[in-house]
């Protein structure tokens, strides 16, 4: 069963990058890339399952958080719920070695995520250094304008625009004006003829309005070529009533299918269906999680760690007893009602780092 699952992850995988050839069938530059990339991401599926043959994790996506820092205060934002350490404490000596370890170990997408990775553009231009990993950046898109050249240099680095909806919901949630700055910039990166997305947080309140061909259809002629349904995860009880309803978690499996047959983008929803796959893919079993701070935790709402990347290789920290334990779980942790089982079931998943970090504490002794 347990290849099954990553089969049929490594097949999602390579449908996505078929249908991104498709999607630029007739602009030369872009077919190349493309179809370049769709054999990176085929060997990287290759050294995934020798690993999988191993018994070792092998997950296609690690999620980056590369900064905690932020130009913007954003209503809600999980990071500063969090209350992250500001400072980031990785080298890029560090960073480097950790992409390098991470395509060494057959995961051949890299989600760079925030606070503002454009804030990091030193860490942006490592990742430009690897051409064979593709990088989703998940970006308040206020800063991109002043990166333009580098990005049609670097394919492979993709920026993921955040939007909440319509101007009302966009301006209240992250600022005033914050909509008409987003959309002025999907219009420069249309007229570069540049791969870009939109990353839209849905929940019970616009979920049944951003689900719908009036929605959609303006959005995608704005030039976007791929758009993430992000399901609301809650940072306390009291947020439970933004969670999506069963019926719109249905409707959103239902739909993310169909709008892929009827419209030239990608539309990926995170954190995707669970039960389809048996269950959590986080910590390692579909991806992982690396903090600002180096912390490896499964998953980006699952902020729990017994291993920093400083004192760990990826490797190491993929085997690491806590993260095995969440993984070798995942039967445990199905479709929950707050989007993200590990949520959840967060006591559970604290009470395992606790265990592990006293055992390991016993070991020193």
């Amino acid at each position: 069963m347990k290849h099954k699952i990553e089969d049929k992850f490594n097949q999602i995988i390579l449908k996505t990058f078929k249908n991104l050839v498709r999607l630029f069938l007739f602009q030369p530059k872009k077919i190349f890339f493309f179809c370049k990339t769709f054999l990176y991401q085929k060997k990287a599926a290759k050294k995934r399952e020798i690993a999988a043959a191993k018994g070792e994790a092998a997950p296609a996506i690690m999620i980056f958080s590369i900064t905690n820092r932020c130009n913007l205060k954003c209503a809600g934002c999980y990071n500063q719920h969090q209350h992250r350490n500001p400072e980031d404490k990785l080298s890029l000596n560090r960073i480097s070695s950790l992409f390098q370890e991470a395509w060494h170990q057959g995961i051949s997408i890299t989600m760079l995520a925030g606070g503002e990775p454009f804030i990091r553009m030193d860490i942006l231009k490592i990742a430009a250094e690897f051409p064979k990993m593709i990088f989703p950046v998940f970006t308040n898109g206020t800063l991109i304008k002043n990166h333009l050249a580098f990005l049609q240099n670097h394919p492979q680095i993709l920026p993921i625009m955040s939007l909440e909806g319509d101007r009302v919901k966009t301006d209240t949630r992250r600022g005033k004006g914050l909509y008409d700055k987003t959309i002025e910039t999907a219009i420069q990166l249309k007229k570069k003829k540049m791969f870009f997305g939109f990353s839209i947080t849905l929940t019970r309140q616009n979920a049944d309005e951003i689900l719908t061909k009036d929605f959609i259809e303006p959005t995608l002629k704005l030039g976007a070529k791929a758009v993430f349904f992000v399901e609301y995860v809650p940072q306390n009880i009291d947020e439970e009533g933004f969670c999506l309803t069963d019926s719109q978690k249905q409707k959103l499996i239902k739909l993310q299918s169909d709008f892929e047959e009827k419209y030239p983008a990608l539309f990926i929803s995170l954190p995707g269906d669970e039960e389809y796959f048996g269950g959590c893919l986080a910590a390692g079993r579909g991806f992982i999680h690396v903090s600002a701070g180096g912390d490896v935790e499964p998953c980006p709402f699952a902020p729990y760690s017994t291993a920093n990347i400083n004192h760990y290789s990826l490797k190491e920290a993929l085997a690491t007893t806590f993260i095995k334990k969440i993984r070798d779980s995942h039967h445990l942790l199905t479709e929950a009602k707050g989007g993200c089982a590990l949520w959840e079931n967060k006591e559970w998943v604290e009470k395992q780092r606790i265990q592990c970090l006293d055992e390991k504490l016993e070991d020193v002794v």
